[in-house]
């Protein structure tokens, strides 16, 4: 349980450092739906690709220097010791490999808009199944370290398996056409998308570092409760994970085909926007219900030999997840909508005032009145909800504001 549980840990720290990341991605992801859209894909991918290379590996800098003060931090923070030391060890490999982690999102995404809609399903299958290999073998690849520090070990497995994907995805995204020769590297396309990343990446990370920083509020307080039950807050983290998958699909892919709209008029987008966000909500409550039902008897299958009442938090945890899923993809889809239409400032301003107005004192208030952890997974799934409303709010506002002769 105390490997789970620094895992735990690891996950809610490294989401905060790679906020920049989250920036990055979505400012290239609408960049290239719109280079698309405009079926200019061909010739300016290479140079929107290195445009958002250099600004990964800029925003390596931090990461690397922030990774420096994990044990500070989490020792402040009076976390358990024995899960600080594993956490530590994995969050340094973690770190290094942190441009890996980045393409092997963004090389997903471009595939995905260039309309190889079932390669990126077919890389996570070989990943996967690549993945499951090395660790089969992590004692002979890996002989000493495995021994020593296995949660190095793995970490390392996972890069090896993003450099897999990442290489077979630009493969075929630089070579599967027979327009190769147009694939030309333009300074003004490089300039214009630099001054894009520039200007809104930023915003959007301070906006993901605020969500991400609620949720590690919530981490952190778990892990001042005791080790079982981070251990067993991760676990339903992990297992919920599976299930965001889906709406994580939907909502990216909301985000391209809104930002195919964009130069379109917006009746059009309003028609996009409202057949989007039906075909993403259905799936995600219809499935979201079935895992709500299925909770326990999932935890108890996937975890055999846990202790009853870690699979009882847990199963609990992950029913929470369940009933508020509706407003988390709600949430996530009106937000990358207004990433589209460029209001990161919004996003930025609301999740201040969200994280710092309200989850954060809300989540130590409850703590120091003695409630449960599991009141404290109640309250941070309300403030989601109430984001999700907010951000509808804001973008029917934003799209009444549209100049009539744009519409």
């Amino acid at each position: 349980m105390v490997y789970v549980a620094a895992l735990g840990l690891v996950d809610a720290v490294f989401v905060m450092l790679s906020a920049l990341a989250y920036g990055i991605i979505d400012v290239h992801s609408a960049q290239i739906s719109k280079s698309e859209g405009a079926a200019k894909f061909v010739q300016e991918y290479p140079t929107l690709l290195l445009s958002a290379l250099v600004a990964i590996i800029v925003s390596w800098v931090p990461v690397k220097i922030s990774s420096l003060f994990f044990v500070d931090i989490l020792t402040l923070l009076k976390q358990p010791v024995e899960a600080i030391v594993i956490a530590e060890s994995n969050l340094q490999v973690r770190a290094d490999a942190y441009v890996l982690g980045v393409m092997y999102v963004i090389v997903p995404l471009a595939l995905r808009v260039r309309g190889y809609r079932r390669l990126p399903l077919v890389l996570i299958g070989l990943s996967l199944l690549l993945k499951l290999y090395l660790n089969s073998v992590i004692e002979q690849l890996f002989a000493q370290l495995a021994r020593s520090h296995i949660e190095q070990a793995v970490a390392y497995v996972t890069a090896i398996v993003q450099a897999f994907s990442i290489s077979i995805g630009l493969l075929v995204l630089l070579s599967s056409t027979n327009e190769l020769r147009k694939f030309r590297f333009d300074l003004n396309v490089f300039a214009a998308s630099c001054r894009d990343l520039i200007s809104h990446a930023p915003k959007i990370a301070v906006w993901n570092l605020n969500d991400f920083a609620s949720s590690a509020v919530v981490v952190f307080v778990f892990g001042r409760i005791g080790t079982d039950f981070l251990a067993a807050a991760n676990l339903a983290s992990k297992l919920t994970s599976l299930f965001y998958r889906v709406p994580q699909a939907l909502t990216e892919s909301a985000f391209i085909f809104y930002s195919y709209a964009l130069n379109r008029t917006l009746g059009e987008r309003r028609r996009i926007n409202k057949s989007t966000v039906i075909y993403s909500v259905l799936p995600v409550v219809i499935l979201g219900f079935v895992v709500l039902f299925c909770a326990n008897d999932v935890v108890r299958y996937m975890t055999p030999g846990a202790k009853p009442e870690l699979q009882m938090v847990a199963g609990f945890i992950i029913k929470v997840h369940m009933l508020f899923a509706l407003f988390y993809v709600l949430q996530h889809l009106f937000s990358q909508f207004l990433v589209v239409e460029r209001q990161t400032r919004f996003l930025l301003i609301s999740s201040v005032m969200s994280t710092w107005l309200l989850v954060i004192p809300g989540v130590f208030l409850l703590d120091a009145l003695g409630l449960s952890g599991e009141a404290i997974i109640v309250f941070e799934r309300c403030s989601i909800a109430l984001m999700a409303l907010v951000n509808i709010a804001y973008f029917k506002y934003f799209q009444s504001t549209i100049a009539p002769s744009a519409r």
